[in-house]
């Protein structure tokens, strides 16, 4: 259990974690490509493959956020690109557990922050949807830093803004827990289905436990 008793902070990736849905998890990337290309007539395959190309430059902010939208409406068949954005913003929704567990953490006066390998301007317009982002003390975003999880650089950047000695950092990738361990935190990775898994060493075993989880 993530326990009041050993921290008082705790990090939050975004996508798979906070918000699932359309492209910000692996699971919903094919049926929400297969959308995105039927309805906007993009070439099957096209949308993804352009989007994962320019993936890691937008993330660490090489690449302006407007160049991803204006890219995809080129393939398209005459698609605005802020219809493309608004499509792909849309298909996002709450993991509840998860949000339950930043608003308990939030009530028990824990720093809270998400970290996320992600654009402001995205969470900028979520912010009007979901109320709960006002739960987070600090918001920090790959393409501010120009670092990208796993990066270990990244993660010591959110240590010093959480400004506490043991954190949580709660992801649903395992490669960004581990890195996470490496650098000080303790590890919660979320499966699929909204479970937390508390990995409590880089060698050590884990223990399923059903969100909100935060002990007393």
């Amino acid at each position: 259990m993530i326990s009041s008793g050993r921290s008082s902070a705790a990090a939050f990736d975004l996508g798979g974690v906070l918000l699932t849905g359309g492209v910000l998890t692996a699971a919903g990337e094919p049926a929400a490509f297969a959308l995105l290309e039927n309805r906007f007539g993009i070439p099957a395959g096209d949308a993804h493959d352009l989007w994962h190309e320019l993936l890691v430059p937008s993330e660490l902010g090489e690449l302006p956020e407007s160049d991803v939208w204006l890219a995809l409406s080129r393939l398209s068949h005459g698609a605005e690109p802020d219809a493309l954005r608004a499509a792909v913003l849309e298909m996002a929704s709450p993991v509840e557990d998860s949000v339950a567990a930043l608003t308990m953490l939030h009530e028990r006066n824990w720093r809270t922050a998400l970290a996320t390998n992600h654009l402001a301007s995205w969470v900028e317009a979520w912010r009007n949807r979901f109320d709960w982002f006002d739960e987070l003390d600090v918001i920090i975003f790959s393409a501010d830093l120009g670092l990208r999880k796993p990066d270990g650089r990244f993660f010591a950047e959110v240590r010093a803004q959480l400004q506490a000695a043991s954190p949580w950092f709660i992801d649903d990738r395992t490669e960004n827990v581990r890195a996470a361990q490496l650098a000080g935190f303790s590890g919660v990775w979320v499966a699929e289905d909204g479970a937390w898994v508390v990995e409590p060493g880089l060698d050590g075993g884990r223990e399923a436990i059903r969100t909100p989880a935060v002990g007393d």
